[in-house]
Formats: C-alpha cells, sequence, structure tokens
C-alpha cells in the first residue's frame, strides 16, 4: 500500500470515529484526532491535502455545531500553529479550532496560553494569521493577574512569560500594544481607512482587515475599546516590559482624551529611565511626529524639549515648525482652545529649547528659516496690531516675541544684514505691538537677546544704521503715529551695548535718558547713568582696560551736544532735532527743545567729567575708572596740586571754541530759572572757567553784568556759585577799569541796607557780600585793582570790615567771613588799611573768635586767611593772638571742624606756599602773596608735635589731626 494510500485510509477511519462518535465521546476523539488529522494539509498528496478540509466541514464543524459544550484541544492547536509556521492552511485550520474554544477554557488555562502566544509573534509580522493571534492574545489578556508593582511576582513577570528569552516578541508585542493606544474607530465601510497616528496596513492589522465587529462589544469576540487600553496599559506598566519598551505606549497614552488612559500613561512617563540622548529614540520619536494627533505632538515637543540630542536634527526640527506654523493642509491642526494653546507653548519652548542647546552648526541651519517662520507668525495674526486680542493669544504672541529673539541671536547674519530689518522690525513692535500692556517684557527681552551679536566691530554701514534707528526711538512720542508705548529703555540699552564709548550719539542718548522727559521712567534714567559712567559701560560691555574703552573726543562731543553741528551727517531725523532756536535764541540749547532742556545740565556735567578725565589719562597722575572714580576725580581736582597741573596744561591744548562753546552753554545754564541755574551748570562753569586760559575766560567776561539775578537769588548756594563765577568774569583784564568800578559800585548799593535788610533783601545783601569779595580779591589776582578807584576800594573795604564786627544775622556773617578771607588772602587787605579804618584787628579778631569758638567753620577758615595780613610778631601781636585763637580750639568735639582749623593754621603759618590758597587761586594770574614765615612755621610744627604727646586727650586728638592736615599743605620754598 502507497503512503497516499494510507493516509487517506487514516484520514477516513478519523472521519468514521467522529462521525459514529456518541456526543459524551467526542471531545476525548477530538483531543486525540483533530491535531494530526489537521496535520495532514502538509500531506504530499493533493488528495489527502483535499480530503482533511471536506472532513472538517462536514464532520467537525457540524459536530461542534450541535455540541457548544465540547472543548477542543487548544495548548495542542496552539502548539502546532507555532511549530508549522510555512504553512498557511495548517495555522488557518489552526486558528479556526483555537477561536473556537478558547472562550470555554478556564481562567488558569486561558493564562497558560499567553506565553504560546507571545512567542514568535514577532517572526509572523506581515503574515494574515499574526493579527488574528494578536487578537487572541487582546481578549486573553484580562485573565491575567497583573501583580502589585514592585513585588516579587511582578519583577519575575517577564521571566515568568518568558519574555526575557524572547526579547523581539517583547518589542514586537510592546510596538503594536503602543499603535493600540493610538487606535480608534473610524465608522466607514469603505477601504483604506485609517486613524491619525496609524497606517492604513496597521488599521487593517488592529480591526482584522477592517472588521467592524473586532471592536464592537456587543459582539461575541467584540472587544471593549477603552477597557482594552486601560488593561494593556495596566500589562506594559507590570515588570514584564522594560522602560524602552513601554516607552512609546506610554508617551501615546499621555495624550490621550480619556483622563484613565492619559494618566496610566503620565505614571509610566514620570517612572521612566529611559535616556532621551539615544539617537536612534529620538530618530523614531522624529519620524512619528508627523503621524500623531496635535495632542501627542504636544506630548512629544514636551520631551524633545529635554533632549539635547534631539537638536541635532535640523531637516526635522525645520519640517516641525513649519508644519505647525505654516502647515500644507488643514487636516491635522489641533482644536482652537486650550489645546491650541499648549501646542504652540510646547513648539515655542522646544524652539527656545533649540537655541539654548543647539550647537553652532546646527542652529545656522534652523535658526534663518524658524525667525522667519515665527515673524511669518506673528504677523499674519495681524501686525502691529493682531486682531485677536484675547489672553491666551496675547500670551503666546509674547512668547513668540520671546522665542524669536531667543533663536535670532544664535546666528549673527540673521541680524546683522545692512538694513539691521529684524531689530527694526522689533523696535516698531515694541513701540506700536498692541496685544496687551505686558506684551512689552518679552518684546524687550527679544532686543535684549540680540544685543551679544553687537558685540563685534560693526562696519561704517552699520553703525549708521543703528544710530538712526536708536535716535528715532529715542525721540518718538507716545500718541504719535500709532506709537502706543517707548521704547527708551531699549534703545538706551542699545546705545550702551552696541555704541562704542566714545560714539556721541550713544553719549547723547545716555544725556537725553537722563533728563529728556520730566515724566521718565526710573530704569531709564538708571541705564543712562551706566552709559555715561565708564565704569559701568566697563562692566556692561567686559572691557577691563581703557584702551578697550577710550572716551568721546572732548571737542566734537561739546560741539555736537552746543552748538549747530549735527549728530549725524546726512540724516533727516538727527538735523530735525536741531529745534532749540525757540527756547530762547541762544544756539547751545539747540539739541535741547521742549522737554529735552531738562536734560541740558546732564551733558554739561557729563562734558565736565570727561575733559577732567582725559586730563587725568594723559597726563602722569596715577588714576584708576573703579567704583568710586567720581568722587576721586573731584578730591583730585579740589586738593591735588599736581593733578590741577596737568589738567590745567591739558585745558590749554584744547580746541579753544569748544572750550568757550563749553564754558557759554554752562554759563547759560547758570543762568536759567530767573539765575537760580539748572543742575550743575553754575559748579561745571566755575571749575572749567578756573583752569581755562585767559583768553578764553575773557570772552564772557562782558556777561558778568547777567550774574545780579544769581547773585540776587533766594538760594544760597546759587548765589556761592555766582559770587565765585562773577569774580572770574567782572575783573578780567578784558574788561573796562570803568566797568569794574560800576559794578562794585553796584554791589556797594546792594549791601547797604545790611543792617536792616530782611527776606529777600537779606538774600540780596548775602550775595552782593560774596560777589564784592570776589571781584576785590580777583581784581588783585588779575592785577586790575589799580584800574579801580582807590577811595572806592577802601570804602568798599570799611564797609566789609564794619559789618564783620556789627552783623548779628547768621548769612550776612556768613558771607562778610568769606569776603574778609578772600580780601586778606588777595592783599586787598592790609594791616595800613586796617588802622586807617574805624574798625581796628583786635576787634576783626575778637568777632571772628567769638564765631570760631561756637564751631563756625567760615570764621575759622577767614582767621586763617586774615592772619596773612599781618607781620611775624611778638607774641602780643595780632598773628600771635589769631594762633592763640586756633590752638584754642582743640575743645570742640566735631572732627570735621579741625581740618579747617588744619587748613588755618597751614594758612598762617605757610601762606602762599600753602596748597589750601594755591587751590583756591580759580583764576590765571601770577600773583605772589606772603611766602612762608620760617619762625612761625617752625613754631607751630614744634607745638603741634609737642602737644601729639599731652595727656590731655581732647588737646591730643585735635593735634594730631591739625599736623596730619597742616603737614600735608605745607610745601618747602
Amino acid at each position: 500500500m502507497s503512503a497516499e494510500a494510507r493516509e487517506l485510509e487514516l484520514c477516513g477511519k478519523v472521519e468514521m470515529r467522529i462521525a459514529l462518535a456518541q456526543d459524551d465521546k467526542l471531545e476525548g476523539l477530538l483531543k486525540t484526532y483533530l491535531p494530526p488529522l489537521l496535520l495532514k494539509l502538509t500531506s504530499s498528496s493533493v488528495d489527502v491535502r483535499n480530503k482533511v478540509p471536506i472532513l472538517t466541514n462536514t464532520h467537525v464543524k457540524i459536530r461542534l455545531a450541535g455540541n457548544q459544550g465540547i472543548v477542543l484541544p487548544v495548548a495542542t492547536l496552539l502548539k502546532q500553529y507555532k511549530e508549522n509556521p510555512d504553512s498557511t492552511m495548517i495555522r488557518h485550520f489552526d486558528l479556526l479550532f483555537i477561536q473556537q474554544s478558547v472562550g470555554k477554557l478556564s481562567s488558569k488555562e486561558q493564562m497558560d496560553l499567553l506565553p504560546t502566544i507571545l512567542h514568535g509573534l514577532a517572526k509572523d509580522a506581515g503574515k494574515q494569521t499574526c493579527a488574528t493571534l494578536f487578537n487572541l492574545f487582546l481578549r486573553l489578556l484580562p485573565r491575567l493577574r497583573i501583580p502589585l508593582r514592585g513585588s516579587k511576582e511582578d519583577t519575575e513577570l517577564r521571566q515568568q512569560l518568558g519574555l526575557d528569552e524572547h526579547v523581539e516578541d517583547a518589542k514586537f508585542v510592546a510596538s503594536w500594544l503602543g499603535k493600540l493606544v493610538l487606535f480608534t474607530v473610524v465608522r466607514s465601510t469603505a477601504s483604506g481607512v485609517t486613524c491619525p497616528g496609524l497606517t492604513i496596513q496597521e488599521y487593517e492589522f488592529l480591526t482584522l482587515s477592517g472588521k467592524q465587529e473586532t471592536w464592537d462589544p456587543a459582539t461575541e469576540e467584540g472587544l471593549n475599546l477603552t477597557q482594552t487600553k486601560i488593561g494593556i496599559l495596566a500589562f506594559l506598566a507590570s515588570g514584564a516590559f522594560t522602560d524602552d519598551e513601554r516607552f512609546l505606549p506610554a508617551l501615546f497614552a499621555s495624550g490621550d482624551t480619556n483622563s484613565r488612559i492619559s494618566s496610566a500613561g503620565d505614571d509610566m512617563l514620570k517612572r521612566s529611565t529611559i535616556s532621551l540622548e539615544n539617537s536612534e529614540t529620538i530618530e523614531n520619536l522624529m519620524k512619528i511626529y508627523f503621524t500623531l494627533k496635535p495632542a501627542l505632538q504636544t506630548r512629544l515637543l514636551v520631551l524633545l524639549s529635554k533632549s539635547a540630542i534631539s537638536t541635532t536634527f535640523p531637516r526635522q526640527i525645520v519640517k516641525i515648525v513649519q508644519q505647525a506654523i505654516q502647515p500644507d493642509d488643514n487636516t491635522n491642526l489641533p482644536a482652537k482652545g486650550l489645546e491650541t494653546v499648549k501646542f504652540r507653548n510646547a513648539l515655542f519652548n522646544y524652539m527656545n529649547w533649540v537655541s539654548r542647546v543647539g550647537s553652532a552648526g546646527d542652529l545656522e541651519q534652523v535658526a534663518p528659516q524658524l525667525v522667519g517662520f515665527l515673524r511669518s507668525y506673528i504677523e499674519d495674526q495681524g501686525w502691529p496690531i493682531p486682531q485677536d486680542k484675547s489672553q491666551d493669544a496675547a500670551a503666546l504672541r509674547a512668547l513668540a516675541y520671546e522665542t524669536l529673539g531667543s533663536l535670532a541671536k544664535t546666528t549673527p547674519s540673521i541680524v546683522l544684514n545692512d538694513e539691521l530689518s529684524l531689530v527694526k522690525w522689533l523696535f516698531r513692535s515694541l513701540t506700536e505691538e498692541g496685544s496687551s500692556e505686558t506684551i512689552f517684557v518679552s518684546i524687550e527681552g527679544a532686543l535684549s537677546s540680540l544685543l551679544g551679536v553687537f558685540s563685534v566691530q560693526l562696519d561704517s554701514t552699520l553703525k549708521y544704521e543703528l544710530r538712526l534707528l536708536l535716535l528715532k526711538y529715542m525721540t518718538l512720542q507716545e500718541g504719535e503715529d500709532g506709537i502706543v508705548r517707548s521704547a527708551r529703555f531699549s534703545t538706551v540699552r542699545w546705545a550702551n551695548r552696541c555704541l562704542d564709548y566714545n560714539d556721541v550719539v550713544g553719549r547723547w542718548i545716555d544725556i537725553l535718558a537722563l533728563g529728556g522727559r520730566t515724566d521718565e521712567r526710573s530704569d531709564v534714567v538708571e541705564e543712562g547713568k551706566k552709559g555715561l559712567d565708564p565704569y559701568w559701560y566697563r562692566l556692561l560691555n567686559s572691557s577691563a582696560t581703557s584702551s578697550d574703552c577710550p572716551i568721546p573726543v572732548w571737542a566734537e562731543m561739546v560741539k555736537v551736544f552746543f552748538t549747530s553741528q549735527s549728530l549725524l551727517e546726512n540724516s533727516t531725523i538727527a538735523n530735525s532735532m536741531k529745534t532749540g532756536m525757540d527756547v530762547d535764541s541762544v544756539s547751545v540749547f539747540g539739541n535741547f527743545s521742549g522737554s529735552k532742556i531738562n536734560a541740558f545740565p546732564a551733558a554739561v556735567s557729563y562734558c565736565r567729567r570727561m575733559l577732567l578725565l582725559g586730563a587725568l589719562e594723559k597726563s602722569e597722575v596715577p588714576f584708576s575708572i573703579d567704583a568710586d572714580w567720581e568722587r576721586q576725580l573731584d578730591v583730585l581736582f579740589r586738593t591735588d596740586k599736581e593733578s590741577r597741573k596737568a589738567i590745567k596744561a591739558y585745558v590749554k591744548s584744547v580746541d579753544e571754541d569748544a572750550l568757550y562753546t563749553y564754558l557759554t552753554a554752562a554759563f547759560e545754564g547758570m543762568l536759567r530759572n530767573d539765575g537760580n541755574g539748572f543742575g550743575e551748570c553754575g559748579k561745571c562753569f566755575v571749575e572749567i572757567a578756573s583752569i581755562s586760559p585767559s583768553n578764553v575766560v575773557g570772552r564772557l567776561s562782558g556777561r558778568a553784568v547777567e550774574l545780579f539775578k544769581a547773585i540776587r537769588s533766594n538760594n544760597v548756594a546759587t548765589r556761592f556759585i555766582a559770587a565765585q563765577a562773577f569774580g572770574m568774569l567782572a575783573p578780567h583784564p578784558t574788561a573796562s577799569g570803568e566797568s569794574i568800578q560800576k559794578l562794585i559800585e553796584t554791589l556797594r548799593d546792594d549791601i547797604k541796607p545790611w543792617s536792616s535788610a530782611v527776606g529777600a533783601d537779606a538774600n540780596r545783601v548775602h550775595g552782593s557780600i560774596l560777589s564784592l569779595g570776589h571781584i576785590l580779591s580777583r581784581a588783585s589776582y588779575y592785577g586790575r585793582l589799580e584800574s579801580v578807584d582807590k577811595a572806592v576800594v577802601e570804602e568798599n573795604v570799611s564797609t566789609l570790615l564794619d559789618i564783620l564786627t556789627s552783623a548779628k544775622d547768621t548769612s550776612t556773617k556768613e558771607a562778610v567771613f568769606n569776603a574778609v578771607g578772600q580780601i586778606s588772602a588777595s592783599g586787598v587787605l592790609t594791616a595800613m588799611k586796617i588802622d586807617e579804618s574805624s574798625t581796628k584787628a583786635t576787634s576783626l579778631i575778637d568777632s571772628l573768635t567769638a564765631e570760631a569758638k561756637k564751631g563756625n567753620e567760615k570764621a575759622i577758615s577767614a582767621l586763617g586767611r586774615l592772619s596773612l595780613v599781618f607781620d611775624e610778631d611778638e607774641e602780643s601781636g595780632p598773628l600771635s593772638t589769631i594762633l592763640t585763637t586756633l590752638y584754642g580750639l582743640y575743645e570742640l568735639k566735631q572732627a570735621e571742624i579741625h581740618f579747617t582749623v588744619g587748613e588755618a593754621l597751614s594758612c598762617a603759618a605757610a601762606c602762599w606756599q600753602s596748597d589750601v590758597l594755591l587751590l583756591s587761586l580759580d583764576v590765571a594770574s601770577t600773583y605772589e602773596g606772603r611766602t612762608k614765615r620760617q619762625n612761625t612755621f617752625a613754631t607751630v610744627l614744634d607745638k603741634l608735635l609737642k602737644d601729639c604727646k599731652t595727656t590731655k586727650p581732647s588737646l591730643k586728638k585735635a593735634s594730631g589731626i591739625w599736623l596730619f592736615f597742616s603737614d600735608s599743605k605745607f610745601r618747602p620754598s
């Protein structure tokens, strides 16, 4: 008998047994014969192969239909299925009968099938039966008891299921479970349908080739999709899978609209240890991104914002942003409202991440395009005023501005084009953007981000464009041409960071920040101060030395600030600022029209500081720019003879026209406000005039008469400054003797009611006494005293002496102490004049002594200068009396008073070899006063040295201060 005959005979016997078997015996027969019978489907005989389907259809299926309780050998059939991967027929019938009975198995039996189902599943990928078996797995999975997380059973579950040895199967199952999380049922009978996140083939796999009943729980074998997803997520979260395997399913689940599903996904992601710096993982995420629903894209963007390696995919990054901002179609856009807000937030945050973490090479590829997309995004909403002004839209718009700035700063070529188009666009946005009141913070942030780009040396074209831009936005007014807010803070900041310190336009912008408006924001003022301060400028721009930060060319700066010289050549914006002739027809105010007049004193003060600083930088005087440089500069100017000498020498080299322009500006500022002056203009004038060449000062001498308003001011500080300026100008060699005498007589007339004047009249007396002291003393220094009638001089000197001994009013006393000190030091007051007057030396000294003992520093200073009038004498003479008075002041407790006593002793002993007097000389003069008194000098020094060793504490302390101060002011002959 042939093999074929034997096989046919065997099939016939099995057929007969099944056909004749009693119902109670049928199950046993099928368990024995059904698996071997199905194996005959691989027979070499066609007749045998054809016989098996006929037999199963005519006998097995019919008998099973009438005996629903029969349970077939599912485990054996499943094993047979796995052992015959190449036989489609065996697998088909195995699955057919497995599905018929699997539901009749006990839970344990069903659970025992799971390892067999899972093993080898990956190898079946692409085969028709794979989807059926995967569906079977889903139906059985609810029978699996998921152990408690972290328990021993949980740890052993992977081994129990055999997935530790079948890693590819674990990956395959996890991958399809992830696809199932993405799966949604599409109720359509058409072919080729799918859902977001899945291909058509994947959709057909999960629906068993589009069978609607697969996911219809109302049918016998239909599954409930939501419950199935919850179940598979619990399975994925167990120890059966690794973090790598469960990562994508967890990610997909986290974006589900069902909170039970999304929370399970979130939980897995939180516990995940997967590395987001694995290039393969990120590449896979980048690929699937475009297939996902917007909610999942949002989740994926959040994850990518934690991955540095994700920034190394420039092509994909550009595609992601382009699809989000300029999509090819509208089929996969986030729903309007919260979903869109979340998506855009995630997108912009990822772009920010790319800007911070990406390499220069990658950023060079992506940044220009991304900046363009962001700019289009903002403009497409309406720019500078958007159509949608909702809170969410405004927040996204603000984030878009910030992101744009972060990206643009990474690639200088985006910013540094010839027209600075992006910078101009942002400045216009800052001033005209109308989405919200607070969006300026984001736009200012974007502008700040770009500052680092300008740390390089700019070419002349860019510098010109930048200066022009900053000048424009420094002068714009809110309410004009759509301007809704000021850009002054950013403008000043840009001037300080992008223009060199010696750039006059940059410093002009800082000047305007300090006083260009009456209601200026404090941060604008503060930024302006930093820009004018070379120390702060170097800190802001990381410049360590003065060579890195040269100061402005002084003459050019003065001419730009105070004359008609343009800030920028061929600039209508710069030239339009020259409107100051309407202030009062004085050209120095040309740049200071309207509210900008408040910036005038800042400009004057700054020019003063730069002149003095420039002088010291050119000299050998050691001076460094540190946090305290301004105070040190003032101290050196006031107290250091060598510094003063170096500064004077430097000022002689300065362009005389520029120096005259500056002095004119300071003088005009001193006259403003009815003589009360602008800021420190008066101080600037007297300081710079005191070191200026005589011929330059002389050009202003004819204007001394204009100072009377200031001399008669109700402000005491103004009167002091005005008197000093008056003394410099009124008796100048360029003035006629007649004019000097007339001015003296005017002062005399103002002083006459000194004994009875009150209020404004008393202030006039005070200022006039001060001015009289200055004009007489400076006339002496200039050598002009002889140009004045001797009787006029003597009359006025006598008046001052009378006032000193008789005045009761405090301010009058203060003024006359100063005036007598001035005429004493300058030689106008002599011992002979005192003897010839009605007031004797003892009366003068007694009056001053009485005030000195009260701690009046003006009286103490006057005593020191009065001592110059008298020759060295015996112990009872005026000089001895003055010295005795000064020694007796040791009981005064205020330490600062003792510095004044030290100055007075220096004057008495060293006379015009004392720095106290030399530094007080504020006019160009060859005056030679009394030289050091050798005997007095030695006597004073001996006494102070002796008293420094005394046991009396107050005397010891005072003598130490006097000795220190006096010694520092004595100079050898």
